[in-house]
């Protein structure tokens, strides 16, 4: 006989998981939530964890990032269903305060059912991802540590407790943690300590060996990042600061430093000759008229990336713009004209919170309704519909704003009442999206026509412009994203197949799907098209199936990336590992089968899955399908 042990939550919101749990479909859509009736059997949860041959693939929330099984996320993974359930009663209680109990219900139905995705779902009461700034560090130490640690007089005490904070403010976070003046805050302390090229790598070295430890809920690593610069981007963002004893940084004191980190990471973890998974490193670079200002340090760069790909490359050509993520855009400008607040907020900037818009759904909708539409029929209506997910995701992320309110108000989110984050002068409301070419598809047209083209601006024009009228009329800083959509991308998909025979396993996060054959030049420019409508970031993955033959190979195909308009970009490796404990290491597409150097099978691929490296055994089924189809430029076709 089984033990039912009930939840008190009020008859309004119990309600609504009754009436999935009364259909076949609704309890499909509740499975691939994580809150199916199942989920909530903690026996049979830690029978599934202690028989899985792969937890990161076989979680309720599938993540590569997650290392092997452990008591930290064992614990973390049978309760993943309460956290979520939970999770989605604090959105509709806090809502129905706000919006009246139908429209807070019919919020809540959105996110199970599949018009929007709530990334974090277990995580509703933290904010998503930040960049911190260490100047805070430097003038005040850690006066809330216990034992009490003050300011760093030394690059050992400063790289410790930039380390420590990490750490700490990682557990307040559900996505990803930046270090984006990391190299302008070392630098006074290397000045000071006439600290040799040596034992400044030996603190970075120290630095990634120790972030890419399982710290994180979950037991993950935390998602780290660094930021690098070229000497304009280092000018729009440094020049002007002033260090504690009232000197300023110079671009040569600067530049050591990040090159010198740029040169070890570069070459990979010399025990696997792979690429480290963390930091996520963004170099940050001025263009003008189709080419980087700085062409001495795009170059330096561009040749450090040749032999891993270690890098992303995040282009602008305004002042004020930072990307210090995979691929969120952080834009310091539309964040200041949102408030009267004259300080500075330092490099602190990031997003409370993300929500995807399923634009397939939109489509599959309008199919249904108007199955004889034309083209500007299409267009018009699509619209429309866009209007109304668009404001239940404004409402939804209101709703979080509010939520991290009180917490905040409770001291539960200590980094906010110690200065180094600001709600309202430091983190955007992002508004994700995903699957546009699936959206296109079901018009049957090919997304990547000049036809297809016009459809595509059109809706994310509109997004654009609701979001920025959002942000001024609110006074709160909204943008776009194109997210990376790791479980995102099928568990969407999954929900349509079930409401509309979607055809589609997985949702594409490129304007160009990574499957679709496609060379580099066009992949490019077409991403170029659409990439400046996306204000929170997007990213193209330019994925190359052997190795690059000389830097100046790279520095062309950066060069062809920039000439295109895109943001943002990747060059990435597919890096076949062979068995028999031999750590060869060789790159080409993902069908690789043998070892080229020893001739033993190919036992697993590392590539980066969204923004990170990370073993293919890892991935989810339908990513691991979807790796194997991915399509990978030969060098002659670059």
């Amino acid at each position: 006989m089984g033990i039912n042990v009930g939840l008190s939550y009020e008859e309004g919101f119990s309600n609504i998981y009754s009436r999935y749990l009364n259909t076949d479909i609704g309890n499909k859509l509740l499975s691939i939530e994580g809150i199916s009736p199942d989920k909530f059997d903690r026996h049979l949860q830690s029978k599934k964890y202690h028989k899985s041959v792969n937890f990161a693939k076989d979680s309720v929330d599938n993540n590569a990032n997650a290392t092997g099984k452990n008591p930290n996320n064992y614990k973390g993974e049978i309760s993943k269903a309460y956290d979520k359930l939970d999770g989605l009663y604090m959105l509709w209680d806090q809502g129905r305060s706000m919006y009246g109990e139908n429209v807070s219900t019919d919020l809540i139905e959105s996110i199970i059912n599949g018009d929007v995705y709530f990334h974090d779902l277990s995580l509703v009461d933290i904010p998503y991802c930040f960049a911190v700034s260490l100047q805070n560090l430097m003038i005040e130490g850690r006066p809330w540590s216990n034992p009490v640690s003050l300011p760093p007089k030394k690059l050992k005490s400063f790289m410790g407790q930039a380390i420590e904070l990490m750490i700490s403010m990682a557990s307040e976070l559900a996505g990803a943690l930046a270090l984006a003046d990391l190299v302008y805050c070392m630098t006074w302390y290397v000045r000071n300590e006439k600290t040799s090229d040596e034992d400044i790598k030996d603190y970075l070295q120290s630095l990634v060996h120790i972030l890419g430890n399982p710290f994180r809920t979950g037991s993950q690593p935390i998602f780290s990042n660094i930021s690098l610069f070229c000497r304009d981007t280092y000018k729009q963002l440094f020049e002007e600061l002033y260090y504690p004893d009232m000197t300023k940084c110079t671009w040569e004191e600067f530049d050591r430093i990040q090159r010198i980190y740029s040169e070890w990471f570069s070459k990979g973890d010399p025990s696997t000759n792979l690429p480290y998974r963390f930091p996520v490193t963004t170099i940050n670079v001025f263009v003008k008229d189709g080419k980087p200002v700085d062409k001495e340090s795009f170059r330096y760069f561009t040749k450090s990336n040749l032999d891993k790909g270690a890098f992303n490359f995040y282009l602008t050509s305004e002042s004020g713009k930072l990307s210090s993520c995979c691929r969120l855009v952080n834009d310091f400008n539309l964040m200041a004209n949102l408030s009267t607040f004259s300080g500075s907020g330092g490099m602190n900037i990031g997003s409370a919170r993300v929500i995807t818009i399923n634009l397939p759904r939109i489509a599959y909708k309008i199919a249904s309704k108007y199955p004889n539409y034309g083209n500007g029929e299409f267009t018009e209506k699509y619209l429309e519909e866009l209007d109304i997910v668009l404001d239940k995701t404004k409402k939804l992320l209101l709703i979080h704003r509010e939520i991290l309110k009180k917490r905040i108000s409770e001291g539960y989110l200590q980094f906010f009442t110690r200065g180094y984050m600001n709600l309202d002068l430091h983190l955007f409301s992002t508004i994700g999206h995903i699957g546009i070419y699936e959206a296109i598809q079901v018009l049957h047209k090919d997304p990547i026509s000049e036809e297809s083209s016009k459809i595509i601006t059109d809706i994310l024009a509109h997004m654009k412009e609701r979001s920025l009228n959002w942000s001024k009329d609110l006074g709160i800083g909204f943008n776009i994203e194109a997210i990376p959509g790791e479980s995102t991308a099928y568990k969407l998909a999954q929900k349509d197949k079930i409401l509309y025979n979607s055809s589609h396993m997985i949702y594409s996060n490129q304007y160009v799907p990574l499957t679709r054959k496609s060379n580099v030049i066009e992949r490019l420019k077409i991403a170029g098209n659409f990439e400046r409508l996306s204000t929170g970031g997007a990213i193209v993955f330019i994925n190359i199936g052997e190795q690059l033959n000389s830097p100046r190979q790279m520095e062309s195909l950066c060069l062809a990336a920039i000439k295109s308009g895109v943001n943002q970009f990747t060059v990435n490796y597919d890096y076949g590992i062979c068995s028999e404990d031999r750590m060869h290491v060789s790159k080409g597409g993902p069908n690789q089968e043998y070892c080229p150097i020893c001739g033993s099978k190919i036992c697993d691929h590392l590539t980066r899955i969204i923004g990170y490296w990370v073993p293919t055994s890892t991935w989810s089924h339908e990513r691991q399908i979807e790796h194997k189809d991915r399509d990978y430029n030969q060098v002659i076709s670059i």
